[in-house]
């Protein structure tokens, strides 16, 4: 049986070595320490570890007393048992020690010190050592202290290797335990069984969950492990406002509850978990219950969405990596991030002496010629240029520009960025209001894809629409549109096809976000913050809203606070809405609009669902140009009141 167990484990080299310099010293010698703490969350391997502590120290001749806290021993048995006589060295292990909390005192106190001098006691639980065991001198001395934590990337795929999956499976139990040796087992096994439909499932939930995390003692301490599994990091001022108030526990308490988790981390920003256990939970809350779970996203991000307004320069960028934290569970933002990594790399202003390697990349991405065009603006606007990498070495580049305030200078030497100002004035801006575009970005591994960089033009992103309350159009340009253009999509922005150009033996395109009509329930609508006040006298976007639905209805129309405006009739109305209609027909700008009014309201795909099959396009992407062309009915009908 010992060689089986020493076959089938996996990792834990220096625990084992430590504990067996100490157990194959000579009877009567005493070991280097005589207490072994070993502490880490639910199915982190400390009893597979206490068992090969045992297969050590019987194969050293030494005589093992095991204790189990979760049988809830009697102390007279557990002294008997460790104080009956013994050939060779005794060895006590005991498991599940944190189970034991009453008789810690009693342990250190009496237990141990009537042990023989050469003896080893290990107490593996889930919690760190108490004060009782750190703050004496003498006890310091005689003890170690060993923190489990996850298996590497090369143990976890030893622990796999029996497992019979597909290469695939294999990859997805990888990435979902994050080396927990439970996890990993266990989603293996639901994988490997018959009928699975995903490794991610009620079975997994029902099994690692009580293991990983202990019961919470209150609906209130509930609240706050959710909190703390959602939140990038959690401190007690997300817990005042974010946990419901109710008689129980106040903050300071919930905090201090968190802050002794065996799987939580206390970081400068706050409480951390452990990777899987938010996972975990977040998948358990989900699965349980979905109204619930959305509740508390939306709280988050208030809560975030406030900081981020509201935090000093220093404060906001971690603010905003927060508020982009908590999209993580979007699987398609997996596409550009990775999480495991995200917030640790930051951008820094350009060094003059780094600009040959700044014109490398560029070139390298986008063409010698591009290049030119590209760099123009570092001279322009050199606070808009940031790089990635440790000082004097460049790994990624943005180039972030304000248009409005561009030099004729600067936009001749970049006609691509003239053209993008030029087609975002057209759209009917104010003279106060501001044009922003991220006008490269790459990094010099992965040029557009997932890397650092994302991380970086994302901060950008938001920062832009905090900072700039007259901001009305933010513009990327990519030389990458299959990659990027689904994520631009998603958080709002745009194509605008009569910008596609070719930079070096690239298509680029450029999309843009038009923060003046942001639609609703779109990552751009949370994190936007105060959109431009919009143009004087405009029609009200629900009466226009409203109106467009009642189109072949003049008897409703009539009594639309459209017909107050100078309009007599129900037919007067119809006739207005159906003339602005058609004026965005008459316009290629906003050809795509007319199209999305056209199969809802004139003629009626009769859902719109069914509208935005028709027109071929995904639903949220029906939506929001359905938003969008009802404001621009809204802007032409006010232009004709005006006139």
């Amino acid at each position: 049986m010992a060689a089986a167990r020493r076959g089938a484990f996996i990792g834990r080299h220096r625990e084992l070595e430590l504990f067996r310099q100490a157990v194959e010293l000579p009877a009567g010698v005493e070991p280097p320490f005589a207490v072994l703490h070993v502490h880490g969350p639910g199915g982190i391997g400390k009893s597979a570890l206490l068992r090969m502590y045992g297969d050590l120290a019987r194969a050293a001749e030494a005589t093992v007393v095991r204790v189990d806290g979760r049988d809830t021993p009697d102390p007279r048995a557990i002294r008997d048992a460790a104080l009956a006589p013994v050939d060779g060295r005794p060895v006590l292990l005991v498991d599940a020690y944190e189970l034991l909390g009453p008789l810690d005192g009693w342990v250190r106190e009496e237990l141990v010190p009537a042990l023989p001098g050469d003896a080893l006691t290990v107490l593996a639980g889930r919690e760190p050592p108490t004060r009782g065991w750190l703050d004496d001198p003498a006890w310091r001395a005689l003890s170690r202290v060993v923190g489990l934590g996850a298996l590497d990337a090369g143990e976890a795929a030893d622990l796999l290797a029996a497992a019979d999956l597909p290469p695939g499976i294999r990859a997805e139990v990888l990435a979902l335990a994050r080396g927990h040796p439970l996890a990993l087992t266990v989603a293996a096994e639901l994988a490997a069984g018959p009928g699975n439909g995903g490794v991610v499932g009620p079975a997994l939930l029902e099994t690692l969950v009580p293991r990983l995390v202990d019961a919470a003692p209150t609906p209130r301490h509930l609240d706050a492990l959710r909190v703390c599994a959602s939140a990038r990091t959690t401190t007690e001022a997300l817990l005042r406002d974010v946990v419901p108030t109710d008689d129980g526990p106040d903050p300071g308490e919930l905090f201090d509850w968190l802050r002794t988790r065996s799987w939580v981390e206390t970081g400068d920003r706050g409480l951390v978990p452990h990777d899987l256990v938010r996972d975990v939970l977040v998948a358990d809350l989900r699965w349980r219950d979905p109204v619930a779970a959305e509740s508390l996203y939306q709280r988050l991000r208030d809560w975030t969405v406030a900081r981020v307004r509201s935090a000093s320069a220093g404060a906001r960028e971690q603010a905003m990596l927060d508020l982009l934290f908590e999209f993580r569970h979007n699987p398609r933002m997996a596409t550009w991030y990775d999480w495991s990594t995200f917030g640790l790399v930051r951008a820094r202003p350009v060094e003059p002496d780094e600009l040959p390697a700044l014109r490398e990349i560029v070139a390298g991405h986008v063409g010698t010629e591009a290049a030119g065009a590209v760099l123009a603006w570092v001279d322009e606007q050199p606070g808009g240029v940031v790089v990635i990498g440790d000082r004097g070495r460049v790994d990624g580049a943005m180039v972030s520009v304000s248009l409005h305030d561009a030099s004729p200078q600067v936009l001749r030497a970049d006609p691509l960025a003239a053209r993008a100002r030029d087609w975002a004035r057209a759209q009917g801006l104010r003279p106060d209001h501001e044009l922003t575009a991220v006008r490269f970005l790459a990094h010099r591994e992965h040029a557009e894809r997932r890397s650092p960089m994302q991380d970086v033009v994302s901060v950008r992103t938001i920062r832009e629409a905090v900072t700039r309350p007259c901001l009305a159009f933010d513009m990327a340009i990519t030389a990458d549109p299959t990659f990027n253009g689904p994520l631009l999509e998603i958080i709002g922005f745009v194509r605008v096809p009569e910008l596609d150009t070719v930079q070096g033996d690239r298509g680029t395109a450029t999309y843009a976000l038009d923060v003046r009509t942001r639609p609703s329930n779109t990552f751009s609508d949370v994190v936007g913050g105060p959109a431009p006040a919009p143009p004087p006298e405009p029609a009200d976007a629900e009466v226009v809203r409203a109106a467009l639905r009642d189109l072949h209805r003049p008897d409703r129309l009539a009594a639309s606070p459209l017909a107050t405006t100078g309009r007599a009739s129900g037919d007067d109305v119809r006739a207005a809405l159906l003339a602005a209609i058609d004026t965005l027909r008459a316009d290629p700008r906003d050809a795509r609009l007319h199209r999305v009014l056209d199969r809802t309201f004139v003629r009626p795909a009769g859902t719109q669902e069914k509208a935005a099959d028709v027109l071929g396009l995904p639903f949220s992407t029906y939506r929001r140009h359905l938003a969008a062309a009802t404001a621009r009915v809204a802007e032409l009908l006010a232009a004709v009141d005006r006139r």
